[in-house]
């Protein structure tokens, strides 16, 4: 239900006719989702992963649906053949493997606009870099699972958190040591973390701990502070690459015209992830920011 609604949400811009490149799929559940919703469409899901590719093929069977090998920072169709392009969470792993470089993803959507047909339609949802500056975060210190706090043998000198185990504050302060570990530039690994001393600022809640970073490393944490089983995973990544402003002249560069762009918040993920889970506020201030999105 989801995956339909998110799908429904992007998609909504698109043609409900043609064919449209579901471009990183993944699963293929969006893909999936996306012919199920719009039967007239014929969709194809597209992945790097031959694997990914192969196991959705088995699983999904519609008459207009159809999953095929490809990079997608590279031309997988002919130019002008799409009518639409779904870039759903995916373009942050175009930065991503390629040495965090981000123009990597602007790249790729120079290379993907060649394939669209006259009046074809491209859609990113993505993660947003937030504007710069410093900010104070404010996270639990005493949330660690209940079996993790007692009995537990000290972990040996020098070793990192097992992230299934830690508090929410001592995640953070391992996250600011890793950032970016694929990066071939030591320097570039990791960020600035600062605990501020009680009593500046606002008051912390009682257990909690206040933490002074720039607000792109803030965002990227709490985007993925739940992801602990999939840590070792989605630490590798960077989410964040280009503002709203950013990609609205990055399509315009490319010579492509925005027809809608909105901030989106999932509603599910601020009640269960975001709301009484952490505080981010500009450093000296009392109201907190809004939610990332």
């Amino acid at each position: 239900a989801s995956m339909r609604q998110k799908v429904a949400l992007t998609a909504a811009h698109l043609v409900g006719t043609g064919v449209v490149a579901d471009l990183g799929m993944g699963s293929g559940t969006g893909s999936e989702a996306l012919a199920a919703l719009y039967p007239r469409l014929q969709v194809v899901g597209v992945d790097l992963d031959p694997e990914m590719v192969a196991r959705a093929i088995q699983r999904f069977d519609r008459p207009n649906l159809r999953f095929q090998f490809g990079d997608i920072a590279t031309p997988c169709f002919p130019d002008a053949s799409l009518d639409g392009i779904l870039d759903s969470s995916v373009l942050h792993h175009v930065t991503t493997f390629t040495g965090y470089d981000r123009a990597a993803a602007v790249r790729a959507l120079t290379v993907q606009a060649r394939q669209l047909a006259p009046g074809g339609v491209v859609v990113v949802r993505d993660f947003l870099e937030p504007p710069a500056g410093e900010v104070w975060l404010d996270v639990p210190a005493d949330d660690a699972p209940a079996d993790a706090r007692s009995d537990d043998p000290p972990a040996p000198a020098g070793a990192e958190v097992d992230p299934r185990r830690a508090s929410t504050a001592a995640l953070l302060e391992r996250f600011s040591r890793e950032f970016q570990p694929l990066h071939e530039v030591p320097g570039e690994r990791g960020f600035p973390l600062a605990i501020v001393a009680d009593g500046v600022g606002p008051a912390v809640a009682p257990g909690w701990r206040r933490y002074r970073l720039s607000r792109t490393h803030a965002v990227e944490f709490v985007l993925r502070k739940d992801y602990r089983r999939d840590w070792e995973r989605e630490v590798l990544e960077r989410y964040t690459y280009l503002s709203q402003p950013g990609f609205e002249a990055a399509f315009a560069a490319i010579g492509l015209r925005v027809l809608a762009s909105t901030p989106i918040r999932n509603p599910w993920i601020v009640a269960n992830r975001f709301d009484g889970r952490f505080v981010m506020r500009d450093v000296g201030q009392d109201a907190p920011l809004d939610w990332p999105a």
